[in-house]
């Protein structure tokens, strides 16, 4: 099931993403968008400017985080529960649109234990200076399509 979303509240959303500062990092191919920061806002979330026109014709949320928003601008819809966005790349703060998939909550989790054992090796590795700032990190027993992976840096 999905949320459905007008030109007018992409419109609106999108100048909600005019609020935050955002940081490239990884592999120039293939590079996360990560938000750092959030003008008004104190934590991960972000008021919804569209909560209290639509929330009775969709369920709308109070708050979405920024990943949330960016797939929302760039689809127009947005996944309902038992559906969440899947960061294929590892982190939860990016919002690069090819790195964002709507995926059942089992898959999502599945996806978690990837990215744990990814950022785990991908640590002793950085640390023990073999990787670069730069280095897109997979995982040869990933079964996921597409596969998950981890942008070191930042």
């Amino acid at each position: 099931m999905k949320r459905q979303y007008t030109d007018h509240d992409v419109k609106v959303l999108k100048q909600q993403r005019q609020r935050w500062t955002a940081k490239k990092f990884g592999p120039t191919d293939n590079y996360c968008t990560c938000v750092e920061k959030f003008k008004g806002a104190k934590g991960k979330r972000i008021s919804n400017p569209l909560y209290k026109v639509k929330k009775k014709h969709r369920s709308e949320p109070r708050t979405m985080k920024p990943h949330q928003i960016g797939f929302i601008v760039e689809h127009k819809y947005a996944p309902v529960h038992p559906h969440s966005l899947s960061h294929i790349c590892g982190r939860s703060n990016c919002t690069k649109n090819g790195h964002l998939l709507p995926e059942s909550l089992k898959v999502n989790n599945s996806r978690k234990r990837c990215h744990n054992e990814l950022i785990i090796n991908g640590k002793k590795q950085y640390k023990s200076q073999e990787l670069s700032g730069k280095n897109k990190l997979t995982l040869s027993s990933c079964k996921h399509i597409p596969p998950c992976f981890y942008n070191m840096g930042c």
